[in-house]
């Protein structure tokens, strides 16, 4: 899921006369999307029976997908932060 995030960050930065404080604005619904969805999974995973080997295995594999794009996320808004910054 992070390199998904990567190369939806790069994709925007491509896009001719797309605003960069429009980009962040998208990056940081993203990151709060995943977000939440972290708190949802931590959840969920914290239900599942110690028993049900298969299903936490499955249920800590999304947790650290979801951890894994929220940083994806927040590595690139820093990113452009910089790039904003030095363009100004």
């Amino acid at each position: 899921m992070a390199r998904e995030v990567d190369a939806i960050a790069e994709e925007w930065l491509r896009v001719p006369n797309l605003d960069r404080m429009e980009i962040r604005d998208r990056l940081d619904e993203l990151h709060d999307q995943f977000a939440g969805g972290i708190g949802h999974a931590e959840e969920q995973v914290s239900d599942l029976d110690s028993t049900e080997a298969a299903a936490l295995k499955q249920g800590r594999a999304m947790l650290a997908a979801l951890v894994a794009a929220r940083d994806a996320t927040a590595r690139a808004l820093a990113a452009l932060q910089s790039d904003i910054i030095a363009i100004s």
